[in-house]
């Protein structure tokens, strides 16, 4: 562990930009038991990144750049979120760390489970999509945090944006289908480093949730830091 913290440290100072530096740090601050796991995920992962890892482009939304190799944030007004670090550090893990030269997030496995998750929760409200949306829609107007990323999946997998707060809208989703793995990855990863939301989105995805652990721990070689 304190190897972890150690390289951690070092893979930090490697951000040029002061303001990136920290708001990456500050992101990665967290005193859930997993965190160990999270600072080896970021240790690994950009080893096969681009130094400096993490960048402020304007012209970019704030996305892992598959071409560059680079985590690239659009604006530094959005650094009130600390969950974003993490979220495109996901991506990143999961496109770099291919099987069978697919991501983790694309692999049969995950895709068939999410798929049985969204089934099990639209049987729960009778097949009716307007009655899950209003639902999930209200409960991100009470707590955008928790539940927006529940909202984002569940959309996702209708290829639409169920709530006006935010989230990604039916452009995305339509130019490649397959990004709802790609986000559900993603939005799950993150749940594994907050104990809130780790609860909600196993609630709403069990199946997908646990073998997005398995995946990541097979990973990281039986480690135990999950």
């Amino acid at each position: 562990i304190k190897t972890i913290n150690s390289e951690f440290r070092n893979n930090l100072k490697a951000i040029e930009d002061e303001d990136v530096r920290k708001y990456v740090s500050r992101s990665f601050k967290s005193e859930s038991i997993s965190n160990n796991a999270l600072r080896y995920i970021f240790n690994d992962t950009v080893k096969k990144m681009n130094p400096p890892y993490f960048v402020i482009n304007s012209k970019h939304k704030t996305a892992y750049d598959t071409f560059d190799k680079l985590i690239k944030f659009a604006s530094k007004e959005n650094f009130g979120d600390k969950k974003n670090p993490i979220h495109e550090l996901m991506h990143a893990f999961s496109e770099l760390n291919k099987i069978k030269y697919k991501p983790l997030s694309r692999q049969e496995s995950f895709k068939k489970l999410l798929n049985e998750d969204f089934s099990e929760l639209l049987k729960n409200f009778n097949q009716d999509y307007n009655k899950l949306n209003k639902m999930l829609s209200d409960l991100a107007e009470k707590d955008w945090d928790l539940y927006l990323p529940i909202a984002d999946i569940v959309g996702g997998k209708q290829g639409k944006r169920i709530t006006h707060l935010s989230a990604h809208s039916p452009a995305y989703w339509a130019k490649d289908p397959e990004r709802v793995f790609d986000e559900a990855f993603a939005i799950l990863g993150q749940g594994i480093f907050d104990p809130r939301r780790s609860v909600a989105l196993y609630n709403y995805f069990p199946k997908s949730y646990n073998n997005m652990i398995e995946l990541i721990s097979d990973y990281i070689k039986g480690d135990k830091l999950i």
